[in-house]
């Protein structure tokens, strides 16, 4: 009987374990965004749908929204939406990969960073 439940205690932290190291599906829907290279500028943009985005800078995972796309076709490289802005102005793109950070891109047609944002960039 104490066999039996020493290995039930360890199959399900075994169990817990793996679940809580798994990660939430991407959604069903999603846009590609594609990453193109100005090479006038010599940077490098992301486009979506005619909108370019330049890289604004790193910021923190607060303003992280719903994951509404993906880069290249790169199941990795995720494209979020910024709380409480429109996805045709602000997007955060984050490559899954240990050590990331969260990147923050807004579209060329913005002029004004509002405060909000400006204080959580990181340049």
């Amino acid at each position: 009987m104490r066999k039996s439940m020493s290995l039930l205690v360890i199959l399900s932290l075994f169990a817990f374990t793996f679940a809580a190291c798994s990660k939430p599906a991407a959604p069903k829907s999603t846009d590609n965004y594609t990453m193109v290279e100005d090479k006038n500028a010599g940077v490098m943009n992301l486009r979506r749908d005619g909108i370019v985005y330049e890289l604004c800078g790193a910021v923190d995972n607060s303003l992280l929204g719903a994951q509404i796309g993906i880069v290249d076709g790169d199941s990795l490289s995720h494209i979020y939406e910024v709380k409480g802005f429109s996805a045709d102005e602000w997007v955060i793109e984050y490559y899954d990969v240990i050590m990331s950070t969260y990147s923050l891109w807004k579209s060329r047609a913005v002029t004004e960073i509002p405060q909000g944002i400006q204080d959580l960039i990181t340049p």
